[in-house]
């Protein structure tokens, strides 16, 4: 799976998107877990320029990764060594 976008809010806990091989998934974290919010299979749309294009339009603050980090998990623990920057 691939981290495509990571946000940080004021209280430290995670949201974002990660793309699979069949789907795009939504996620929050709490203190010690990741929760999807919501799966979009990817054959919706085009391209992932074009899935990024559309959230983008519906939330303007969701900023996608330059380069998508590939992960075996995601867990808590990976988002914040992410954030870290220790992976």
């Amino acid at each position: 799976m691939e981290i495509i976008s990571l946000e940080k809010s004021d209280s430290g806990n995670f949201c974002g998107w990660v793309r699979t091989k069949d789907f795009y998934k939504k996620f929050h974290t709490d203190e010690d877990n990741v929760e999807i919010d919501v799966f979009v299979p990817k054959c919706k749309y085009e391209s992932y320029r074009h899935f990024a294009m559309i959230i983008g339009k519906f939330d303007p603050y969701c900023f996608f990764l330059k380069r998508p980090l590939r992960v075996d998990r995601l867990t808590v623990r990976v988002l914040k060594l992410i954030d870290k920057g220790f992976y």
